[in-house]
This record gives structure tokens, sequence and C-alpha cells, in this order.
């Protein structure tokens, strides 16, 4: 094994395929706590990665606290943005390296593509001593003359990026078709309106579970309990996206019994569609956790998440109640 990555959250998945790499990821124990990221960084970690905002529960990353103490550390700030997009959060402005996004989800807006988005700040030194392989001769690169030439001599500005492009993108063979692109690009076009609508719709859907006596809790940054609003204040003040978690205030069967009425929503595991999506966390997208991990990475048995889309608020409530009269009745 070689160079772990500090990753704030449930880290079961990465730990199944990057061994295969000889890449380590340890997890941080409480990636609600600043100081637990400096106390976890070892003399070998290469990246702290977090996403500003998490899934499914919605947690907000202090993105320029985590910033200063991966530099303090000379090492990354690798920022997943997809749930707040760049349209609602720019992770470089406050100090992140690199930014990835799934553009399966609200980039596209439309999940009907399977693709990704790597954005590099250009101001990481990666002539620092840790990352050697920057540095050495890379023989594509050579000049005319022959001569090797390294990624920080062709590329000095983004030269994480151009690796990625040159050696993986070329040799593994992971390109977008040119149809793939162009729902890509359609789907940026619209960003802004469609993520304004479903933040507000969001909202609304907040304040009609907050007070409803089927549901235990809601997880969100604008939900009344929130630990997180005050961070959301700072970094998204245009909004904190379109995905939530509650619980549901009832039964295995009953909570099983109100996804199955859902009519509006889409059984699906995407997030940030066009159309509204429920999946119950426990059972899918967190199945393979045994219940204690579940538990380490805040999942409880009661958890349903909810993506917002782009339907009217007042019939997603509307849904939500039917389902709830017949779950609970």
């Amino acid at each position: 094994m070689t160079t772990p990555y500090l990753y704030g959250g449930t880290v079961d998945s990465f730990k199944k395929i990057y061994p295969k790499f000889g890449i380590a990821i340890d997890q941080v124990a409480e990636p609600d706590d600043i100081n637990a990221y400096r106390q976890a960084i070892k003399p070998d970690t290469k990246a702290i990665y977090v996403e500003s905002i998490s899934n499914p529960n919605a947690v907000v990353a202090d993105l320029e606290a985590l910033a200063k103490i991966a530099h303090e550390h000379d090492i990354p700030l690798i920022v997943d943005n997809t749930v707040a997009t760049p349209y609602l959060l720019n992770p470089i402005k406050y100090g992140a390296d690199i930014v990835v996004y799934s553009a399966t989800k609200a980039l596209s807006g439309h999940g009907n593509v399977i693709a990704g988005v790597i954005v590099e700040a250009g101001k990481f030194n990666w002539a620092n001593g840790k990352f050697p392989h920057f540095l050495e001769p890379y023989h594509t690169l050579r000049t005319k003359e022959g001569q090797p030439r390294n990624f920080l001599e062709v590329f000095p500005d983004f030269p994480f990026s151009f690796r990625i492009r040159l050696n993986y993108l070329a040799y593994f063979g992971a390109a977008l078709s040119p149809f793939d692109a162009y729902l890509v690009l359609l789907g940026l076009e619209t960003l802004s309106e469609r993520v304004n609508k479903q933040v507000a719709s969001t909202e609304a859907v907040i304040r009609y579970l907050e007070k409803h006596r089927g549901v235990a809790w809601v997880n969100h940054p604008r939900a009344e309990h929130s630990p997180c609003r005050t961070l959301a204040e700072k970094y998204l003040p245009k909004g904190a996206g379109s995905l939530l978690t509650f619980g549901f205030n009832g039964s295995e069967q009953q909570s099983a019994k109100f996804i199955d009425a859902l009519k509006l929503f889409s059984y699906q595991a995407n997030i940030g569609d066009a159309r509204s999506l429920v999946i119950n966390s426990p059972k899918t997208t967190h199945g393979e956790l045994t219940p204690a991990k579940q538990a380490a990475a805040d999942i409880s048995s009661d958890t349903i998440r909810l993506s917002i889309g782009l339907e009217d608020p007042d019939d997603l409530i509307a849904d939500l109640e039917q389902a709830f009269v017949k779950a609970l009745a």
C-alpha cells in the first residue's frame, strides 16, 4: 500500500477498489470536527477529499478551514461539488485545489448520461516533494530533439489535469462519446434556472416535512435545527441544494408502503435530476454496510432520501401527503 487519502465520509466502497491500485483510503473518524483532519494526516498522506454538500445527509463542509489544514501539510484539498453545483458554490474561491463533479447529476440535469468533470485551480505546488511522479521525465512529452520532459515542464499551470488526460483518459479509454458530451453541454445551459427552482421547491418540502407527524427528523442545511445553517449561510447564500433526508416515523413495513405509494417521486438512486426521486438509503445506496458502519455514516434505519426535481412543489407535497396517509392509516 502506498499513499493514503483522507476522506470525510464513509469509505467502504473506496476501500474495496483502491487497494488494487496501491492506494489506501483513511476515513476521518469525526468528519464534522475540523481538528480531526489535522490529527489524521500522516507523513505519506497525499490529499484531503470531501463533499461540499454530502450525500445523502447534506452536511456542509468548512472548505476554508480544510484548505488551510491541507496546505499546512503541502497536500491538495479535493472537493466533490456534485450536490452544490458550480452555480451554488465555487470551492476554488475558498481554497480547493481540485473540484470534481458527477455530471450525471445536476450538471446535465436529466440522468441520461454517465459523465464526470475535473476542474483544477492551477495554484497548488506539485513540485513540493510529495508528488515525484510529476517531476519524472515522460517519454511522450519529449522535445523535437527527443529529450524527455516532465508534466510540470510542459503543463506548469495544470499538470494534474493534463496528467489525467494523457495517462488515464488515453490509456483507460474513459472518454465521452460526442453525443454524451452534447447532452451534458445541453443540460449546462439551463443549470441556473433548474437549480433555482429546485432550491425553492426543496425549502417548501422541508417546511412541510418538519411539521408532519410521520417525520422524525429532517437533514438539510435549511432545516430548522440543522447544525450546518451557519456554514450554509457562508458558503451557500443562493441555496443549499435539492438533496435531503428525513426519518420516517413508523415501522419498516410502513416506510416501504410509503415509498410504494408515491406517484410523482421515482424510485431511483440518481440525484439532481429534473424528476423528483426517492430512495431508502439503508436498503440501497448504503445497503452493503453493516448496521455499525451505517451508524458511523449517520445512516439510521429510518432514513429516506429525497432529490427534488422540477415539478410544482405543491404537487410534490400533495404526493408526499397521500403517501403518508396510505402508509400510516
